[in-house]
């Protein structure tokens, strides 16, 4: 039996968004050898080419007869286009606070291979590590989640940013309806002077603090014993 041959990577795909046919050829010498390429006049042309494409980086050429600050935002609120990485070919320095990696015309094969190689690895650490974060995020709220105790993150003005399903559970409702609810509604309000004290020693040297009120159940009111954290801190040590 002869062993199976590996299946060929896919070849990367870039689109690139130019009317310019010099520029076009001097990109497909580049490039050929590495990517797979197909080309777009307009915006509009590259977003329908996208759908089926799914390139990895897009190639925007400036010289569109646009405006630089006006493509790129048109560009990034595009549905299809928008997510790509991009790389914007133009003849003159962008603004400092331009979004988007530019390579300035003329350039080189090697400047453009460089550039481009560069921006593709770069994406792909970026959706790495959004993968990593988005699957850290769902283990914890599935730790949270499975807590017997009541779990809340909330603004300091009490507004709820999430509960847990005890938490909810001890209100008579979901954690959907509870989200955007303020919990000073459900504090007997003899100890809102208290509890709002108690809050506000919550400090990046001293985070964390236990209160114990009165909370409004569905049940009647109980005397609860709270650990609050301090999660985030502005400039002048507020939480």
């Amino acid at each position: 039996m002869h062993a199976a041959e590996p299946a060929a990577l896919p070849i990367p795909g870039i689109l690139l968004i130019s009317a310019d046919a010099g520029l076009i050829d001097s990109v497909q010498q580049a490039l050929a050898a590495r990517y797979e390429l197909q080309t777009a006049a307009t915006l509009q042309e590259a977003g329908a080419i996208a759908t089926d494409f799914s390139p990895v980086l897009l190639l925007v050429d400036v010289g569109l007869g646009e405006d630089d600050v006006d493509l790129r935002a048109r560009l990034s609120t595009d549905e299809q286009l928008g997510p790509v990485p991009a790389i914007f070919l133009t003849t003159v320095e962008p603004q400092e606070d331009l979004i988007g990696e530019t390579l300035l015309k003329p350039f080189s094969a090697r400047e453009l291979l460089t550039c481009v190689e560069s921006q593709i690895k770069l994406a792909r650490v970026r959706r790495e590590m959004t993968v990593a974060l988005q699957q850290s995020e769902a283990r914890y709220r599935a730790i949270v989640e499975a807590q017997s105790e009541m779990v809340s993150r909330f603004r300091p003005d009490g507004t709820l940013l999430f509960v847990n399903g005890a938490y909810a559970s001890a209100r008579g409702a979901t954690p959907e309806e509870l989200a955007g609810a303020n919990f000073w509604d459900w504090i007997d309000e003899e100890d809102h002077p208290s509890v709002s004290a108690m809050l506000q020693r919550i400090t990046p040297q001293s985070p964390e603090i236990r209160i114990e009120n009165r909370f409004e159940t569905s049940e009647g009111v109980r005397w609860i014993l709270w650990t609050n954290r301090g999660l985030a801190f502005d400039e002048n040590g507020r939480p």
